[in-house]
C-alpha cells in the first residue's frame, strides 16, 4: 500500500537520496556498520552528521515507506528504526529494552517530557525513545493577538466567539470566520478535545469514547447553524471562495482562522507567514498532541547493538540536536524542528528552537500543559485518513451520517487485512 507523503517529505527526497549514496558508499565492507530504517529524510543528514564525527561504529540507512510495516513483512531486520506507530502493542514487541542505555546513564530520562516517554515503556521497561512529536495551532492574522485572551493557547469557545464577531452572515456572505467543515482534520482535533480518548483496545482494535465524539458533532453542528447562519450558507461561502489555499484566504481577511499543525506553518510562503501569527488550539487549559509520534529503537535482532546504542546516545544530546539545527539552517533544509517536529527533549524546545525557527519566540507551551496521545493501533493513520476524517467530513456536511463510524473501519478492516496482523 503506497501512502501519502508530506510537502516536506517530497522536498526532502532528493537530499535523502544523496545523503544515502554520500554516507553508504563506504559502509558495506565495515563490520561495525548498524543498519536503520525510517521513512524520514531529516534522519540521513542526521547520520551523515553522526559518520562524520563517531570514531567507531557506523550507520547506515535504509530508507522504507511504512517502517512498522516493513518489519512484520521481513524475517531479517535492521539494527535501528526510527518512525511512527512503533508503539502499538504489535510493532513495539520487535524492540528490545534500552536498558544498558539507562544503566550506564548514557540517556537523561529527566531530559525528555516524561508522559511522553512513558509512551515507549512495555511491562515496565524502556523499548523507545520518542524523537519529536507535533502540536495543533489556530492560525490568524498577526493583528488580532492583541484581542486574545491568552498569549499561548485558544479554547473551541473563545475561537468560536470569535468567529460570530467577524462573520456577516447573509444569504450570500463575503466573509466568514472559520467553519469546521473546511477541515477534516480539525473536527478530529475537536473530537481529541471532547475526549473522543481514542486508543488501543486488548484486542488491538481501534477504540474511543463514542459518547464524547458525539457531542463534539453537536459543537460543530452548532457552529454551523448558530455562529455561520447554516449549512447552505456556508456551502455558498465554500463554493464562491475556497479555491484557494486558506492561508491565502487569510492574508486576504476573507476568513479569520485556520488550523494546521504546528510543522505545516513553514510551509507557508515566508512574505504572507511574517504577517501571521498562531494560539496551540486548547480545552482553555490542556493542549493535545497530535498522534503521530516519532519513535527510535534498536531492534530484538539487532547485531550491531553497541553501534545502534552509540547512535541513540549521540542523538539524544541537546548539544548534537543544536547541532543537527545549526546543520539544517545552513544547509536551507525546508524542515520544521527535529525531524519535522518538537523536539522530545523540553530543554531543545525551550531554548534552541526558537533560535533557528523566530516565530516560536514566545510561544513554547509548558511541558505540563501538554496531553500526549494514547497508544493507538499501528494501522490508525491510514485509518484516520482513509475513513475517519471522510466520516467527520459527511456528518459536519450533511448534518447527520448514514453510517455508524465503528461499521465503517469494521469494513475497512476487512477490505485492508494487510494492516490488520
Amino acid at each position: 500500500m503506497i501512502l501519502p507523503r508530506s510537502r516536506a517529505m517530497r522536498s526532502l527526497a532528493p537530499i535523502f537520496s544523496f545523503v544515502l549514496m554520500v554516507s553508504g558508499c563506504t559502509l558495506f565492507s565495515n563490520n561495525a556498520t548498524a543498519v536503520l530504517w525510517t521513512d524520514r529524510p531529516e534522519v540521513a543528514a542526521y547520520v551523515e552528521l553522526f559518520n562524520t564525527e563517531s570514531d567507531s561504529g557506523r550507520v547506515e540507512v535504509v530508507y522504507k515507506e511504512v517502517p512498522w510495516l516493513a518489519l512484520e513483512n521481513s524475517a531479517d531486520h535492521p539494527d535501528l528504526v526510527i518512525g511512527t506507530r512503533l508503539d502499538s502493542s504489535l510493532a513495539i514487541g520487535n524492540f528490545a529494552p534500552l536498558d544498558k542505555l539507562q544503566k550506564k546513564e548514557r540517556i537523561t530520562p529527566s531530559y525528555f517530557y516524561p508522559d511522553l516517554l512513558a509512551m515507549g515503556m512495555k511491562d515496565g521497561n524502556l523499548h523507545l525513545l520518542p524523537v519529536s512529536f507535533s502540536l495543533p495551532i489556530m492560525v490568524f492574522k498577526a493583528e488580532l493577538g492583541l484581542a486574545l485572551a491568552d498569549s499561548q493557547l485558544i479554547s473551541l469557545e473563545e475561537l468560536r466567539m470569535l468567529c460570530g464577531d467577524f462573520n456577516i452572515v447573509d444569504d450570500l456572505p463575503t466573509r466568514m470566520g472559520y467553519s469546521a467543515s473546511w477541515q477534516p482534520d480539525f473536527m478530529y482535533a475537536l473530537a481529541v478535545i471532547y475526549g473522543a480518548d481514542f486508543r488501543e483496545s486488548d484486542e488491538r482494535l481501534p477504540f474511543w469514547n463514542n459518547p464524547n465524539v458525539v457531542k463534539a458533532m453537536d459543537f460543530a453542528a452548532e457552529w454551523s447553524t448558530i455562529t455561520n447562519g447554516g449549512y447552505d450558507i456556508e456551502d455558498s461561502f465554500h463554493a464562491k471562495y475556497m479555491y484557494d489555499p486558506l492561508y491565502k484566504l487569510l492574508d486576504t481577511s476573507r476568513i479569520l482562522f485556520t488550523f494546521m499543525q504546528i510543522e505545516d506553518f513553514l510551509s507557508v510562503p515566508a512574505a504572507i507567514r511574517e504577517t501571521l501569527d498562531f494560539r496551540w488550539l486548547s480545552d482553555g487549559m490542556n493542549i493535545y498532541a497530535g498522534e503521530d509520534v516519532l519513535y527510535a529503537g534498536i531492534t530484538r535482532q539487532s547485531r550491531k547493538r553497541r553501534t545502534a546504542e552509540d547512535f541513540l546516545a549521540w542523538l539524544f544530546l541537546p548539544e548534537t540536536q543544536d547541532k543537527l539545527l545549526e546543520s539544517a539552517a545552513f544547509e536551507r533544509m525546508r524542515s520544521f524542528g527535529v525531524a519535522n517536529g518538537l523536539s522530545s527533549l523540553a530543554s531543545v524546545n525551550g531554548n534552541l528552537l526558537p533560535r533557528y525557527f523566530d516565530f516560536l519566540l514566545g510561544h513554547i507551551p509548558d511541558g505540563a500543559d501538554i496531553r500526549f496521545p494514547n497508544r493507538l493501533p499501528e494501522s490508525w493513520e491510514e485509518a484516520r485518513s482513509n475513513v475517519i476524517f471522510p466520516w467527520f467530513s459527511d456528518v459536519t456536511e450533511d448534518g447527520e451520517t448514514e453510517h455508524q463510524l465503528a461499521d465503517l473501519l469494521r469494513q475497512w478492516q476487512l477490505q485492508h487485512p494487510d494492516l490488520y496482523r
